[in-house]
């Protein structure tokens, strides 16, 4: 059985396409891909009797034909080489761009890389450390297909195999977890730091690939400046230091007086993979006290500068990419 889950951004005109084999259990990570930006299809896997694999194999091909023009993914949690081996043979491989295996149950990487005619498919792997036999079979692989191809050095490599420590293999670790996009507000978990780093870590370097070739991609300066359109009482609440303000007036004094107050400030870094924004400006006259606190140490008024880093955690939201 498959079943299609359409992308919730509607700011995207032509969503790219995840196949993602996964228990119905689990199926919580395809509406976590669909929230990203992507249309998906949930294959069902492992298969059982009322849904034969092959079966939801060529429906979810059909799907794929019918947007011939588009480029797809796949995406196994604890599939076998044979299976993979199925789907792929199934689907078009010409614009299957990237292929994503968490914990593959197989002791040798033969038959886990798909090839189309430019080569190896763009190929991320996600192993536990239990899986020695596996790592190092898909390590040789790697040495060889680098070799075979000639990788230059300016472009990322095929293949690449990430291993995290303490985690399953048989359930793939990220079973271990709620998807974020089930996740409650005020919800607790009583899952070790071991397997949250990994799922956390697996699923920003998957989306890392899945961007890269595939998209979609966001103008996140744009989007960032458009931001206080997006509400009627914008507000900044800073808890750590009781700073902040309702309502466009207070947020203009807060921006004005607190944080902007400098002649000189100007702009160091900045990072909008997780954005980080690092200023310079000199220390002229004394600060609010919102922005003591802020700072935490600041030396009494003079022409010295002073350099304030800041961090802040965005995501694009559900429709209109709003950040």
């Amino acid at each position: 059985m498959s079943r299609f889950i359409a992308s919730t951004v509607t700011s995207i005109a032509r969503p790219p396409l995840l196949v993602i084999l996964i228990s119905e259990e689990q199926a919580g990570w395809c509406k976590q891909f669909s929230e990203e930006g992507y249309d998906v299809v949930h294959i069902l896997f492992p298969p059982n009797a009322e849904s034969p694999l092959v079966n939801a194999v060529q429906e979810a091909n059909q799907l794929a034909k019918n947007r011939a023009d588009h480029y797809w993914a796949l995406i196994t949690y604890g599939a076998d080489s044979v299976l993979l081996r199925t789907v792929t043979g199934q689907f078009d491989r010409q614009n299957l761009k990237v292929c994503v295996h968490f914990c593959p149950a197989a002791s040798d990487g033969d038959g886990l890389v798909a090839n189309n005619t430019d080569g190896p498919i763009p190929t991320i792997f996600h192993l536990s450390t239990n899986q020695d036999a596996l790592n190092a079979s898909l390590v040789e692989m790697i040495d060889s297909i680098s070799l075979q191809h000639a990788v230059p050095t300016s472009c990322y490599p095929p293949v690449v195999v990430h291993t995290y420590p303490k985690v399953t293999a048989d359930p793939p670790f990220p079973y271990s977890m709620k998807a974020p996009a089930l996740v409650t507000a005020g919800e607790t978990s009583s899952v070790g730091p071991y397997i949250r780093s990994a799922v956390g870590l697996s699923y920003t370097r998957t989306l890392e690939l899945l961007r890269r070739h595939l998209g979609p991609h966001f103008d996140l300066e744009g989007l960032w400046e458009k931001h206080t359109y997006y509400v009627s009482a914008p507000y900044v609440n800073h808890v750590p230091t009781m700073t902040g303000g309702v309502g466009f007036k207070d947020l203009a004094r807060f921006y004005k007086v607190v944080l902007l107050s400098f002649y000189d400030t100007h702009l160091l870094t900045r990072d909008l993979t997780v954005p980080f924004y690092s200023g310079k400006c000199t220390h002229p006259y004394d600060l609010d006290e919102g922005y003591l606190l802020i700072v935490e140490q600041v030396t009494p008024p003079d022409t010295e500068l002073i350099t304030i880093s800041r961090t802040g955690m965005s995501r694009v939201g559900l429709s209109n990419a709003v950040i």
